[in-house]
């Protein structure tokens, strides 16, 4: 069964605009079965995993762009990074929008050839896993740590509890999501799973992730530092439903930055947009 992707208006707007792009992201991420599921009938597809495909893109990359005519897509282009000049020449000679679509799953060594060989011909579009939102089947929203929009979102997102995040990550190492929920490593596995979610939801929407972390020499931290229209957001990531005023103890160290310094959020098990004091909130997970 196919879920729906954000990213799917993104890329399509994308296809309009420039006569490349490329959906770059690790193995398994989805790519291939985002484009596919957006390719008209007339778009061929052809992927470089294919020893004779690829050996044909790495030998003659000349035929290969004259055999195979856009609009195409052609999969898992690191394979043969020697056919980006080839493109390029082909949209420069037709200049036809949406004439190529690509994916790669080396992303540092393909945006060195990319950048060299498409600039400003082509689209970078990066893609994660499946978001909770695109799992449930709500809209994917940035993530911001403004109590009223959560408010508002939280109106349309279903509560989780610590069974119903563990569980759909589980599969990863451990046999059950029971496991992985005493295991002394799933504080760390829950915060590594929202600071994903607030990645994901920031890409979802064709926005670069304003996310930082803070860890000073006294060894201060805050697990999620956001910064977006000259203002500081401080985030932290507790596997509890039920913060206390400690969890924000840390944020007043930001105060030195010398910036303004938003509203800060406590991101936890707790179903409900609560205020822990003045400056701070509790956001439940289930609104990343």
């Amino acid at each position: 069964m196919y879920i729906n992707r954000a990213l799917e208006k993104i890329i399509l707007d994308a296809s309009e605009l420039f006569c490349a792009l490329i959906v770059t992201g690790s193995r398994q991420a989805g790519k291939t079965t985002l484009l596919k599921h957006l390719a008209g009938r007339d778009r061929e597809y052809v992927t470089l995993d294919s020893p004779i495909e690829r050996e044909l893109a790495i030998n003659e990359p000349a035929l290969f762009v004259e055999r195979h005519k856009p609009p195409i897509i052609i999969d898992e282009i690191q394979y043969a990074p020697n056919l980006l000049p080839y493109i390029r020449m082909h949209i420069d000679t037709h200049q036809s929008k949406g004439d190529f679509w690509l994916t790669g799953s080396q992303k540092f060594h393909m945006m060195k050839n990319v950048s060299e060989s498409l600039a400003g011909r082509i689209a970078v579009i990066e893609m994660y896993g499946l978001s909770q939102s695109e799992i449930d089947g709500s809209e994917s929203e940035a993530f911001t740590c403004d109590h009223e929009a959560m408010s508002e979102r939280y109106k349309t997102r279903e509560p989780q509890n610590l069974e119903s995040v563990f569980e759909r990550i589980f599969k990863m190492r451990w046999d059950s999501q029971k496991t992985l929920e005493v295991s002394a490593m799933s504080g760390k596995i829950f915060q590594t799973y929202v600071v994903s979610e607030i990645l994901k939801s920031y890409h979802n929407t064709g926005k670069q992730p304003p996310i930082y972390y803070y860890r000073d020499t006294d060894g201060k931290e805050i697990d999620v530092v956001l910064e977006y229209n000259g203002t500081v957001y401080p985030v932290e990531i507790k596997k509890t439903g039920n913060p206390g005023k400690d969890s924000v103890k840390n944020f007043a160290v930001l105060d030195s930055l010398g910036k303004p310094i938003g509203e800060g959020a406590v991101i936890c098990l707790f179903n409900k947009v609560m205020p822990i004091d003045r400056r701070n909130w509790i956001i439940p997970v289930c609104l990343v």
